[in-house]
C-alpha cells in the first residue's frame, strides 16, 4: 500500500503557471494554491490600488470648449480618451467589491458601507479584508456571481465561482493592469545554453508581480524552479566574471 492512498494535497490551481511547479507539473498543496502563489496573490491584491490609481492617471481628459475654440468656463464632465483603460478600472473595482462581499459573509462581517465615497476610498477598504481574510477568500465555495459576457457582447453572465477562480482573476487583473500601462516586458533570456538541450533558449516571463522566478527551456520544455534557475544564473554570472578578469 503505497502513500498515495493518504494523499490529501492536489495540485496547485495556478496549474501551468504555478510558480513552484516542477517537470512534473503544478506543486502539489493541500489548499488551493500553493504557499509561493498564494504570496503572489497576496501582493497582487496589494498592487491593485495602485495600479487602479495608473489607469485613472492615464486616461487623461479633453477640455471643453465653445464654438469659437476657446476654453469653457462652465464645469463639464470630463471624458475619458482610453475607454479600455476606463472599463478595466471599472472592473477592478466591481470584481474586488463582489468578492469582499462573499468574504464578508463567510466571516460574519457586518455589510460593506454605502458606496458613495471616492472608489480609491472603496478599494483601499476591499483590499484591506481580502488580504486579512485570505486564506477564507481561496477557500471559497461555488457560488453566482456577475460578470461580463466572456464574448464581449453587451450584457452580463452569472457563473458559479470559487476561491480559486478569485485568486486567478486576481492575478490577471493585474497582468491586463501591467499590460494596459506599459508594464510588461518581453521574456527574459539567460545567455547560457540549457543544462537539458544545449540550446540557449532559457527563458522567464513577465508575470504579475514582476519577473517570474523560475524559467524554462523553450527548446526542451525543461522547467527550472526558482532555486535551479538561481544556481545556474549564479554559475553563468561567475563565469563572465572570470572571464573579464583574464
Amino acid at each position: 500500500m503505497t502513500n498515495e492512498l493518504y494523499d490529501d494535497t492536489r495540485p496547485c490551481a495556478a496549474a501551468g503557471r504555478c510558480a513552484a511547479r516542477t517537470d512534473k507539473g503544478p506543486a502539489r498543496t493541500p489548499r488551493v494554491f500553493c504557499d509561493a502563489d498564494r504570496t503572489r496573490i497576496h501582493d497582487a491584491l496589494k498592487a491593485l490600488p495602485g495600479l487602479h490609481y495608473d489607469l485613472h492617471r492615464a486616461l487623461g481628459e479633453r477640455a471643453a470648449t465653445t464654438s469659437n475654440g476657446r476654453p469653457s468656463a462652465k464645469p463639464t464632465p470630463s471624458l475619458p480618451i482610453r475607454i479600455d483603460l476606463a472599463d478595466l478600472a471599472h472592473q477592478i473595482r466591481e470584481t474586488l467589491l463582489g468578492w469582499e462581499e462573499r468574504v464578508r459573509d463567510v466571516a460574519g462581517l457586518p455589510d460593506a458601507p454605502a458606496r458613495g465615497v471616492r472608489p480609491g476610498v472603496v478599494l483601499d477598504r476591499a483590499v484591506r479584508i481580502l488580504t486579512r481574510r485570505l486564506d477564507a477568500l481561496l477557500a471559497l465555495a461555488p457560488a453566482a456571481m456577475t460578470r461580463p459576457r466572456a464574448d464581449g457582447a453587451d450584457g452580463w453572465e452569472y457563473p458559479d465561482l470559487d476561491g480559486a477562480d478569485a485568486g486567478l482573476e486576481v492575478l490577471a487583473l493585474v497582468h491586463r493592469c501591467r499590460s494596459a500601462l506599459g508594464l510588461t516586458r518581453a521574456p527574459q533570456l539567460l545567455s547560457a545554453p540549457c543544462e537539458h538541450c544545449g540550446l540557449a533558449l532559457i527563458e522567464r516571463l513577465d508575470g504579475a508581480a514582476g519577473m517570474d522566478d523560475a524559467a524554462t527551456c523553450t527548446g526542451c520544455g525543461h522547467h527550472y524552479p526558482p532555486a535551479e534557475y538561481a544556481a545556474l544564473a549564479a554559475r553563468v554570472l561567475h563565469a563572465c566574471t572570470q572571464g573579464a578578469d583574464r
